[in-house]
């Protein structure tokens, strides 16, 4: 799938997976576990304690292949 748009805050963590399935490395990397997969990101973040921003910035930068 092509990188077309930002990754939104509102997105859950299944549907970014299912779109771009290189961000499932990220997820991995910052601690985001399966129990999370329904959760927005801003929520799965907030869980986490991981910084929404850098959060953001990585899967967009893992779906556009840029990591």
């Amino acid at each position: 799938m092509v990188f077309t748009e930002m990754i939104s805050p509102s997105a859950t963590v299944r549907d970014v997976i299912q779109r771009h399935p290189q961000t499932r490395e990220v997820f991995e990397a910052m601690g985001i576990r399966v129990c999370c997969w329904d959760c927005a990101l801003r929520t799965a973040a907030l869980r986490g304690g991981i910084d929404l921003s850098g959060l953001l910035t990585a899967l967009d930068e893992a779906a556009c292949g840029q990591a």
